[in-house]
């Protein structure tokens, strides 16, 4: 070898050379033409040029805010959200008329923009779980998660725990944010930096609008006011269940009418246009059964306590307890590692010559009859896991729910499975969300793999650690009705309460008149008698009623209407005399409101007009909703739009980018002057 190396050294100096020569030119040469490709024009704002660079920094920080929350499993698109950002070159817009603004500062301060995002977006939906999880019975109520969720908030120790937990998740998901927009921790921080300068730029625009004294205590007086009332409430929906049988002719009207509007949006809030809905069965594997059927061998008890007695340093009888939980943990977690093995196995097994096509199976036309049955997974994983770990276990529950459809709400209360999440990589589901992606419902979806007859590949687990393995049976898409049957139960019971509306309407007068001579127990009285079989209207007291508002209301009759008429009938009092002092006559009104079909009996016991002091401190406040309803969230939407800003910053696209011959989005508002925003205002909000 030494001698060739000695006869051909020239040859191979040369080489060498030729080859050092070729790596030190070529990266050059590439640098210098990529270098060329970034630094063209593509596109000038008022005048200046924007580079191919520019554009690909928007692309990265409008990708890094938009996709934000979707690690968490939120599918929310922040920089639409917050800003109306529709793609990168909106966001361009949008940035450069900031930093023009002088709202731009240092990329620090994209700190604050995390700041907000976690305690405006994060810390809620933790005390909305929390409420939920404590009280279960808010699946069937939604109406009342909020005002639980606040309650969890206002302990200090509780929003300490929701805050650390928002944070932690917040941190995971930017890091996969910046992995995904391939973004530096600099990009990152830089994006959320012109995120927040973004948000400041709207807030000052909105709050331009100045508000005199005298506005702002007329709307005080308007939306300040509280009325306490006590009511009673009759719903006709509630005793539709004793009215007559309706005429076949009204009924097929009412479907003929409604059968294409969602429940709620028809007047008198029918609708009968289905939801998308489901039919599946799932497996459920009991974490508590489980570990009670886990015998611990005292012996293996007393080697684990031996073995570690840095987590254990008592005697072994104080530490015994202790040590048997752990153990019986571990023995625990391999039980269900054995099961989920053993399920994807089967599934895997049963899959395996099925064409798969982008993502999903291809599934042959005898599918039905030799798809993977959760009975009898549940065999299977009994038999493993004794064959395995010889431990004898519970046959898991199976439910199959394949003889009525299910909506989201319905899943939603089902108890454990229907609090359950599902974990995909670093997102996070819930069950009711991650079915209601089944491929015959929303498509394909780009996060999930999830379809008809196909196990799903992850579990499920509830928050007492429970695992279910689930698959969708059938699905559907919201869609109307193909006949009356299919809705005929509702659509008679809507029938039924229409007359009994009527009914209810027409003794709203004499309803209201026995309240003033009898008092609520009166009305009890004659309600029962009127209406036979019905329960007494449940009586409501002290409740705070706003113009806008009515405090721990739901929408069965936090109506406008209903405010509308008790704050007038409580202005037609004195305001310095008690209402308690005015004859009951004066101060009991019946409010007819026929969405959704009820008549509420009210009487003013209270009022609390805005005070001097309390305008003293407050009147910002009135000030600003005043300037909400002059300028609402739209008309900030139409002045920064992408159109609106194109023509106002003299955005030419010389690269093809944007379509110049896009209409401006029309509006009537007012937008600010061209290249030139409002001062900064002292808010720091992201809009």
């Amino acid at each position: 070898m030494l001698k060739v190396i000695t006869k051909y050294r020239q040859y191979l100096l040369v080489t060498f050379g030729v080859v050092l020569m070729i790596a030190f030119i070529v990266p050059q040469a590439s640098h210098l033409f990529v270098g060329d490709q970034l630094t063209r024009k593509v596109a000038t704002i008022n005048g200046s040029s924007v580079s191919a660079s520019d554009l690909s920094h928007a692309r990265t920080e409008y990708e890094v805010v938009r996709s934000l929350l979707e690690p968490l499993g939120l599918r929310i698109n922040l920089a639409k959200e917050l800003f109306g950002a529709e793609d990168e070159r909106h966001w361009l817009l949008l940035s450069h008329a900031a930093k023009a603004g002088g709202f731009m500062g240092t990329a620090a301060d994209g700190q604050q923009f995390e700041k907000e995002i976690r305690d405006g977006v994060l810390v809620p939906q933790l005390a909305r779980g929390a409420a939920v999880q404590r009280n279960p019975f808010l699946r069937q109520a939604p109406q009342y998660i909020d005002m639980l969720a606040n309650q969890e908030l206002a302990d200090p120790e509780k929003r300490k725990a929701m805050e650390d937990e928002a944070g932690k998740r917040l941190d995971q998901a930017v890091a996969y944010a910046a992995r995904n927009a391939r973004a530096s921790s600099n990009d990152v921080q830089l994006a959320f930096a012109k995120a927040n300068a973004i948000g400041r730029m709207q807030t000052a625009w909105r709050e331009a609008h100045r508000v005199s004294d005298k506005r702002a205590a007329l709307e005080a007086e308007e939306s300040g006011d509280v009325v306490y009332v006590d009511q009673s409430l009759m719903l006709a929906k509630v005793i539709a269940q004793f009215g007559a049988a309706p005429s076949p002719e009204l009924v097929q009207k009412l479907f003929n009418e409604f059968k294409d509007v969602k429940r709620g949006d028809g007047e008198h809030g029918f609708g009968y246009r289905l939801p998308a809905r489901v039919k599946f069965e799932w497996m459920m594997i009991d974490r508590a059964a489980i570990a009670a059927s886990v015998q611990l061998d005292p012996v293996e008890v007393n080697k684990f306590w031996r073995q570690n007695r840095t987590r254990f340093p008592g005697d072994f009888a104080a530490e015994r307890t202790k040590v048997e939980a752990e153990l019986r943990t571990q023995r625990v977690d391999s039980i269900f590692s054995t099961i989920d093995k053993a399920v994807r196995a089967e599934t895997i097994r049963s899959l395996g010559k099925v064409e798969t096509k982008g993502g999903y199976r291809v599934l042959p036309a005898d599918w039905q009859s030799r798809m993977p049955r959760m009975e009898n997974l549940a065999q299977l994983t009994v038999r493993d896991v004794k064959e395995i770990g010889n431990v004898t276990i519970p046959l898991p529950q199976v439910v199959v729910r394949s003889d009525q459809f299910l909506n989201r709400a319905e899943l939603s209360g089902i108890s454990g499975i229907g609090e359950s999440t599902v974990r995909i990589g670093t997102k996070e589901f819930p069950l009711p969300e991650l079915v209601f992606r089944s491929r015959e419902i929303a498509g394909n979806d780009p996060d999930v793999n999830i379809q008809v007859g196909v196990p799903f590949e992850n579990y499920a687990q509830d928050p007492q650690g429970n695992r279910y393995y689930f698959t969708v049976l059938e699905a559907r898409k919201e869609e109307p009705p193909a006949n009356l049957d299919e809705v005929r139960a509702q659509v008679e019971l809507d029938a039924k309460a229409l007359d009994q509306f009527e009914k209810l309407s027409s003794q709203a007068e004499i309803m209201r008149l026995v309240v003033v001579t009898d008092g609520f127990e009166g009305l009890a009285k004659y309600f029962t008698d009127a209406f036979p079989g019905a329960s007494a209207p449940v009586q409501r007291r002290k409740l705070a009623v706003t113009a806008n508002n009515i405090q721990g209301a739901d929408s069965t009759f936090n109506q406008p209407e209903y405010r509308e008429a008790v704050i007038k009938a409580a202005k037609a009092l004195d305001p310095l005399k008690p209402v308690i002092d005015y004859p009951a006559d004066q101060r009991t009104l019946a409010v007819v409101m026929k969405k959704p079909l009820t008549v509420a009996i009210v009487q003013l016991i209270g009022r609390a007009p805005v005070s001097v002091e309390r305008m003293r401190n407050e009147g910002d406040s009135f000030a600003g909703s005043y300037s909400a309803k002059e300028l609402p969230t739209q008309s900030m939407r139409d002045a920064f739009s992408f159109s609106a800003l194109k023509d106002r910053m003299k955005f030419v696209d010389l690269a093809g980018l944007a379509n110049d011959s896009e209409p401006p989005t029309p509006s009537t508002t007012p937008t600010p002057a061209p290249g030139a925003v409002p001062a900064p205002a002292s808010s720091n909000s992201a809009g």
